[in-house]
């Protein structure tokens, strides 16, 4: 297994940062990396809601809120084009903390999940820990260039998720 963690500390209250963190349909206004994101398939539990959706308890896309096991298609800015990645939601709002899993033609031989964490600091600020997990055959193949790629994409994603968070407050 390999696991990357790359944190990012922004000034700002958790349920602003997850305002913007679990609205998987406003991903674009602020996302360098991932530009889209489209529902697949949702399971009982899942539902429509008429209501802009309160997003302090649970993940959105669109109306529709989000539970383990909903499949979404993530659509990825890679150097080589905008590359779709179907995930199946794992992890869905309880105590700020959203997450997804994939897998690479076969769980054998590459999987891995993507989990976002949100931390409050005392003084009323946020520590997002953005943290991806790999098992597989195929994973130690792969080591060298993932840790690099992965770290490089996370710090990204963590500045603009600071950046659009902290001037939306000013």
């Amino acid at each position: 297994m390999i696991q990357v963690s790359v944190t990012t500390d922004i000034a700002a209250p958790p349920e602003e940062v997850w305002a913007s963190l679990a609205s998987l349909s406003t991903f674009d206004s602020w996302n360098p990396l991932i530009r889209h994101v489209d529902l697949r398939r949702s399971y009982p539990g899942s539902r429509e809601t008429s209501a802009e959706p309160n997003l302090s308890t649970g993940v959105r896309l669109g109306t529709t809120q989000l539970h383990p096991g909903d499949e979404i298609t993530i659509h990825v800015a890679l150097s080589s084009g905008m590359t779709p990645i179907d995930v199946t939601i794992s992890r869905a709002g309880v105590e700020h903390t959203m997450g997804w899993r994939f897998v690479e033609r076969s769980p054998l031989l590459y999987r891995g999940e993507h989990v976002f964490r949100l931390r409050a600091h005392g003084d009323g600020s946020t520590r997002l820990v953005d943290q991806e997990s790999f098992w597989g055959v195929l994973v130690p193949l792969r080591r060298r260039g993932l840790h690099e790629r992965i770290t490089a994409s996370m710090t990204l994603m963590g500045q603009a998720l600071k950046q659009h968070v902290e001037g939306a407050q000013q």
